[in-house]
């Protein structure tokens, strides 16, 4: 079982082109109706497991399986995640459209976040026969995993490198909410939605561009690179974009934000979307402490670029912030 891991976390990002994309008949729902029928308490019924999971892929067609992974249980919870974008976004678009914010009060504000937050966390906890892990404890399921993960880096996102923003762009939030460490903690919630949004975008571009580009080799994962590197800005910029008529977050300095605050912002991103791609990609072989621990050195990674960025370059304008924030992390004023 040692060995079966072993090799299995060696191979989970190159095993994003490992995909079978042909069709198989009868075979396939067999083995993944037996599946759901075997137990999880030995070394060979769990590498069984694993091996029917990759057989299952076939339950999607080949459009799916051209973008989605190839674990089913993964690709299953992807394609939730993206439909649930579809509705919380129009939320969201609705809230600053109608500027019903205006209306809004610290417990309008904790409410839409909570709203953000459980819904993708309970949801597959509730329904997980439409993930295809109703025969999955919840610690093994992909959509706990990556729900962990993804709350790791939403928690240290805005408890730590929101204040990076307060001194690198002066950037200040000014409505009226329950805070945490001078960050509101709706934002704390809502950032759970946003990332997992990023990430299952971010996963299906680099898994496209790895089956498709016609290189093989160091080429492939140049491509790879270059395409983190411009989803990281594009997300960065559009999320920037998309919030400007929102007035109760202050950018003294938009044309510093949209520029060089994207540039920052993208730090995040150019760490956290190839690692997290990873996670269950072609099987079920994380645990939940190989996710957390994971998730944490991800962050620590973005922390220290973001700390680099700030003693080196330090804060891209001169345009003072209308509601400066106390120092509340001592290794970032």
């Amino acid at each position: 079982m040692t060995q079966h891991r072993t090799n299995s976390s060696k191979n989970r990002f190159t095993a994003l082109s490992e995909t079978d994309t042909s069709p198989s008949n009868n075979h396939n729902s067999n083995n993944h109706k037996q599946v759901n029928d075997l137990p999880q308490k030995s070394a060979d019924s769990h590498s069984d497991i694993n091996n029917k999971s990759n057989s299952s892929s076939v339950c999607f067609n080949r459009s799916y399986s051209s973008i989605f992974s190839p674990n089913p249980e993964k690709a299953r919870a992807e394609q939730f995640f993206l439909l649930w974008a579809i509705f919380w976004i129009s939320i969201l678009f609705y809230i600053v459209y109608s500027q019903w914010f205006e209306t809004f009060t610290p417990y309008h504000y904790l409410t839409l976040g909570l709203v953000l937050f459980l819904f993708p966390t309970v949801f597959p906890v509730l329904l997980p026969s439409l993930f295809l892990s109703a025969h999955l404890p919840i610690s093994r399921r992909y959509t706990t995993k990556a729900n962990l993960y993804i709350a790791i880096l939403s928690w240290i996102a805005n408890y730590f490198w929101t204040h990076y923003f307060y001194t690198v762009l002066h950037a200040t939030y000014t409505f009226k909410a329950h805070r945490l460490n001078d960050v509101p903690i709706a934002l704390y919630m809502i950032t759970h939605s946003y990332f997992h949004l990023y990430h299952v975008l971010s996963s299906i571009m680099m898994r496209f561009i790895w089956r498709h580009v016609p290189t093989k080799g160091k080429a492939r994962y140049l491509y790879v690179l270059i395409i983190v590197i411009i989803m990281s800005y594009a997300v960065a910029f559009l999320e920037t974009f998309t919030i400007q008529n929102f007035p109760y977050y202050d950018i003294p300095d938009r044309h510093a934000m949209y520029v060089y605050g994207s540039m920052f912002y993208g730090i995040y991103f150019i760490v956290s979307f190839p690692m997290f791609a990873r996670l269950d990609e072609t099987a079920n072989t994380w645990n939940l402490s190989e996710t957390f621990v994971d998730s944490m050195a991800c962050c620590m990674i973005v922390t220290q670029l973001l700390d680099f960025w700030r003693i080196s370059i330090g804060h891209v304008t001169d345009a003072p912030a209308s509601n400066p924030v106390q120092q509340s992390v001592p290794f970032v004023y």
